[in-house]
């Protein structure tokens, strides 16, 4: 299989002068196993929930895994040598789960194994960054894609513009009672 017009990227500079470079793989590619997503970051159980979400869902377009975007820089490493800023830049860096470009807009997504108050933040704060600096021409919306979602976590969620996906996948919890 050809991958010619199956792999992209999306560029950008951020504050400091930085290109920024993040590659995306069409949907083909991934279903068809030519490409394997990596998950740097992921939890197992999270890389689960991503594979089945594609699989499931098969939305067209490009899957951009691990998006990264600069935080800023405190003053004090805006004053060391160039090599540590560039280090620092992409050692704290946000990384954004998953960004899907379809036809008419972009899926910012966090993925989770359990939904709660905790991950709902995230969502908003990518989808903001990535309308920052990629200045997108069409429309983001910020999402979820979990595996069992807590309900009050849920709504609120949706209430905030949070497009969710819960794929019913139960996982292990940290805490047990009794234990």
């Amino acid at each position: 299989m050809s991958t010619e017009g199956l792999i992209t990227t999306i560029t950008y500079k951020d504050d400091y002068g930085y290109l920024w470079v993040n590659k995306g793989y069409a949907l083909e590619l991934i279903l068809n196993r030519v490409y394997t997503p990596k998950f740097p970051h992921y939890k197992p159980i999270e890389r689960e929930i991503a594979l089945t979400f594609i699989a499931r869902y098969k939305i067209p377009g490009y899957y951009y895994f691990d998006f990264r975007f600069p935080a800023k820089m405190p003053e004090e490493v805006l004053r060391a040598p160039e090599p540590f800023r560039r280090m620092w830049m992409q050692l704290s860096a946000y990384r954004c789960d998953l960004i899907i470009d379809t036809v008419g807009y972009y899926l910012v997504c966090e993925i989770k194994d359990l939904l709660s108050s905790t991950a709902i933040s995230q969502p908003l704060l990518y989808t903001d960054l990535f309308r920052k600096y990629v200045k997108p021409a069409k429309d983001t919306r910020p999402t979820l894609i979990v595996g069992e979602a807590k309900y009050e976590a849920l709504d609120l969620a949706r209430r905030l513009g949070i497009e969710c996906f819960v794929l019913n996948i139960p996982s292990q919890r940290k805490r047990i009672l009794g234990v």
